[in-house]
């Protein structure tokens, strides 16, 4: 019951950036339509491809039907660009646009990952109120959620211990007084802990897993064409993301990177940055 002590924002628009076709013109970023009124309203999309993406998202809303699970299945452990482009002719434009809902980490999401993804992105849409499809808790963001988590578990007698790890776990066996085992654990501090249970992660990284890089920035700008309300009636959002494709972003050394990189953008009335400014996080998940 700990969102009862949240107040919670809404997550407004998924941007994708576009680099400058040629060096007169100027990069942009481009809103990716959501719903089908999205669709028919945006003007970057020709035509031809906007029937395209019609036809994906009425199919994406109902994969799960044994008629739309014959086209999919026996590929769903495909990369999802490729089904695109095969299954509904979406071209690259339209495909990286499909991908960002996904906030795949390296942009080669399979097909079922990424219709189950997608699907609950759209299925999302209007649940928690007009034009929006997630929340965002206000007052210090996700770690908000740990905090009012700390205080509701202290009512209910739980200690937090902040900066203090395990340093040994030692099973006790059996005894007259109790017939269940005890574990007796070391903390880092010296203070040993008798219990009943143990919760913690206990698989090790891979060797060869990836490196997930974050970055937190206030910047001096209210950035007001971020935080526009699109549908009549839905509250003002305080969060839009904002996607970087492979490739569109230039390492220190000068070369292109090839994962995606993703900014989650927040106005000041998130209350992590003054009023005026705006800061951008790593996306939420």
């Amino acid at each position: 019951k700990a969102f009862r002590q949240i107040e919670f924002l809404a997550v407004g628009s998924f941007f994708i950036y576009r680099p400058a076709s040629d060096p007169a013109a100027s990069a942009t970023l481009s809103r990716i339509p959501s719903t089908r009124e999205d669709v028919f309203a945006n003007k970057t999309i020709p035509a031809r491809s906007k029937r395209a993406l019609m036809k994906f998202l009425k199919f994406v809303l109902d994969f799960e039907s044994e008629s739309h699970a014959e086209i999919w299945k026996p590929k769903a452990n495909d990369g999802l660009a490729g089904f695109l482009e095969s299954e509904f002719k979406l071209d690259r434009d339209l495909q990286s646009y499909v991908i960002t809902l996904t906030l795949s980490l390296d942009g080669r999401v399979s097909v079922a990952d990424g219709l189950t993804a997608i699907n609950r992105h759209l299925t999302s849409m209007g649940v928690f109120g007009t034009g929006f499809a997630a929340v965002y808790p206000k007052w210090g963001g996700l770690s908000e959620i740990a905090q009012v988590g700390c205080r509701a578990a202290a009512v209910g007698g739980a200690v937090y211990m902040l900066g203090t790890g395990i340093s040994a776990v030692q099973a006790m066996p059996a005894t007259q007084s109790a017939d269940h085992e005890e574990l007796e654990v070391t903390l880092t501090n010296d203070v040993v802990v008798k219990s009943r249970t143990l919760v913690k992660d206990s698989t090790p990284p891979a060797a060869d897993c990836s490196n997930l890089c974050r970055l937190t920035a206030v910047v001096e700008s209210s950035m007001p064409a971020m935080f526009e309300a699109v549908v009549e009636g839905a509250p003002t959002p305080c969060v839009s993301l904002v996607a970087f494709p492979p490739g569109s972003v230039k390492r220190s050394d000068g070369s292109a990177s090839d994962h995606p990189v993703y900014a989650s953008v927040h106005s000041s009335d998130t209350g992590e940055c003054p009023s005026g400014q705006s800061e951008y996080r790593p996306p939420f998940s």
